[in-house]
């Protein structure tokens, strides 16, 4: 993560609480999808942003008082790589914006905009239990005894704990960054 995340860093500390924040990306195709999680969120008394990719969904979303960060520009960046899909750019700028909320130090529950939170996971993530897990990602069914480096893990939700102490939090950034 770089300078190039400052904007989005300042938003979610604007609306963090407990130092947790909900995260979502959205194109124009996917504002309505963003404004509908936004909602929900909100509902849920989770406090939350989105990502927008272009600048047709972020004027669209703050225009109805989305917490929205203009990522167009994180996004052409990765233009220049080998990343020819848009979903393909789409998915790696959602994980890199994720890990600079991280680097900043907040807990980020990364979302698709498909998902719909119904009650704020803020007493789940900040369980005693819970406090040693620096990432979380659900899993699909699979034979774990076959596939030793994990089961179908789920990447369109994440759970990172930036919380953590540095050490712990380095370490999850630069899996997201390998990843």
């Amino acid at each position: 993560p770089s300078d190039k995340y400052t904007g989005l860093v300042a938003l979610a500390l604007r609306v963090q609480r407990h130092r947790l924040v909900a995260m979502t990306v959205a194109d124009f195709d996917f504002r309505l999808l963003a404004e509908n999680w936004f909602q929900h969120a909100q509902r849920a008394d989770t406090p939350a942003i989105v990502h927008a990719l272009d600048s047709e969904a972020f004027d669209y979303l703050t225009a109805r008082g989305v917490a929205t960060h203009n990522g167009t520009d994180n996004l052409l960046a990765w233009s220049s790589t080998k990343l020819q899909r848009h979903i393909q750019r789409a998915l790696a700028e959602k994980h890199m914006a994720a890990a600079a909320l991280v680097a900043s130090g907040l807990d980020v529950l990364m979302l698709d905009s498909t998902h719909v939170l119904v009650r704020s996971p803020i007493a789940y993530f900040s369980a005693p239990q819970l406090a040693a897990v620096d990432l979380l990602a659900p899993r699909g069914a699979c034979n774990a005894q076959r596939q030793h480096a994990g089961c179908s893990v789920t990447w369109n939700s994440l759970f990172l704990r930036g919380s953590a102490p540095a050490p712990r939090r380095d370490r999850i950034l630069r899996y997201m960054q390998a990843a």
